[in-house]
């Protein structure tokens, strides 16, 4: 009896070191690669998360306005030579110039509006544009122009004038009133 009782205790005892060794070998081999695979996959899904939100933040921050695809402001000072003589300075042109490839891939109507300060219209261009509105079209018009003759569609262009309606700073002291005369490129998409 005691060796049956010594015989089935050795059973017993290689029975649980089987079973042991094959808790083993499925834990190594089946659960750990599973679990280390779920650990990676939660760590990238939370990665690509991550990215997600700023980009989606990125966005928001650099989106323009609903109504507008692309938008570019100048001040006079920038374009012309002088505000009283809209002669466009070359280093201006080959500002305006980089824009192209960006005007002509966005769809839609190019809009170029001319801006002015509360002053009236400078005195050497008074008998050419005896107002704030014709003088702001002339300068939008004079970039125009430009476009136009760098390979711009003109029927995809808009020139408007908006005086001084619409001014960037609210001050009048003459830096504020130079950052209000401006010229915008703007294109709206169809």
């Amino acid at each position: 009896m005691d060796t049956m009782k010594s015989i089935f205790s050795s059973i017993a005892w290689i029975l649980f070191f089987a079973l042991a060794a094959a808790v083993l070998v499925f834990y190594n081999f089946a659960y750990l690669p599973q679990a280390s695979r779920i650990t990676r996959l939660r760590e990238e899904i939370a990665m690509w998360t991550r990215q997600v939100e700023e980009l989606t933040d990125s966005l928001r921050q650099h989106r323009p306005g609903s109504d507008t695809a692309f938008r570019v402001s100048f001040s006079f000072d920038e374009l012309f030579f002088s505000p009283e003589s809209l002669t466009v300075v070359s280093q201006s042109e080959a500002m305006l110039r980089s824009y192209l490839p960006t005007l002509n891939a966005t769809p839609g109507t190019i809009e170029i509006s001319g801006h002015t300060d509360a002053r009236t219209t400078p005195e050497k261009l008074r008998d050419r544009f005896p107002s704030a509105w014709e003088y702001g079209a002339a300068a939008a018009g004079r970039i125009a122009r430009l476009f136009i003759s760098w390979g711009v569609p003109a029927e995809r262009i808009r020139v408007v004038s908006c005086a001084d309606t619409r001014p960037a700073v609210a001050k009048t002291d003459p830096a504020s009133r130079a950052l209000n005369r401006r010229v915008e490129v703007i294109v709206r998409p169809q």
